[in-house]
């Protein structure tokens, strides 16, 4: 099944500047609550990038119109499959404002990452804990001990230093509440490698992240 997006017109004030824009909300289709940090591009019909930035905070995004063509915005967050939005014809007066309802899935492919393959070579997700020594993921003691297996999916965001932003955190499947409390102690201390975006350490969202509970053979 293909990845959803639905658009609806936003009445937002027109720019003081000449320069058109193209621009708008980013919403989960489900519960309607703002996607900070998902790469939006504007590409034209080569598939090529002309303008791109990350959502913030509440979603918001704005790019600048480009020369007169025919465009589609591109929505990516890592580990999903890219969204892309239908085909407009732009030019430089155009001021256009939507809310896109998007429904992010997990890849169809999993990418294997290689710098030919994205944008620019300076892109890469957030990687591996800077302080898993410090910070481990520990095991319930009592779980442990009863042989209790499980998992964890959980949405939160990173900071361009790789810090968890508290309030993201949203955990949104878990098999038992021990694993969850383990998980969001977990967040609250560990460090990232923070993801990059032309060649600069950016914010990044993470969708369903998995944390899984295994107890190897006895």
């Amino acid at each position: 099944m293909r990845n959803m997006i639905s658009l609806a017109l936003l009445c937002v004030a027109a720019p003081a500047s000449a320069q058109g824009y193209v621009g708008g909300h980013l919403l989960d289709s489900a519960t309607a609550s703002p996607l900070p940090c998902v790469q939006v591009s504007l590409v034209d019909t080569a598939g090529l990038v002309v303008a791109r930035q990350l959502s913030s905070s509440d979603g918001a995004f704005q790019l600048d119109a480009p020369p007169q063509g025919a465009y589609r915005l591109r929505f990516f967050i890592w580990g999903h499959d890219p969204m892309l939005g239908p085909v407009e014809l732009l030019e430089p007066s155009t001021e256009r404002a939507r809310r896109y309802l998007l429904n992010f899935r997990e890849e169809s492919k999993p990418l294997y990452w290689q710098p030919s393959q994205l944008d620019t070579a300076a892109d890469a997700p957030s990687g591996l804990p800077m302080n898993l020594k410090e910070v481990p993921l520990r095991y319930p003691h009592e779980l442990r001990m009863s042989g209790v297996q499980g998992d964890v999916r959980a949405h939160f965001v990173v900071d361009s230093t790789g810090r968890v932003v508290p309030t993201t955190v949203q955990i949104v499947r878990s098999t038992h509440h021990e694993f969850t409390n383990v998980v969001r102690k977990y967040l609250e201390k560990v460090q990232l490698q923070p993801a990059r975006l032309d060649h600069r350490p950016v914010c990044t969202l993470k969708r369903d992240w998995p944390f899984t509970f295994r107890l190897g053979p006895r």
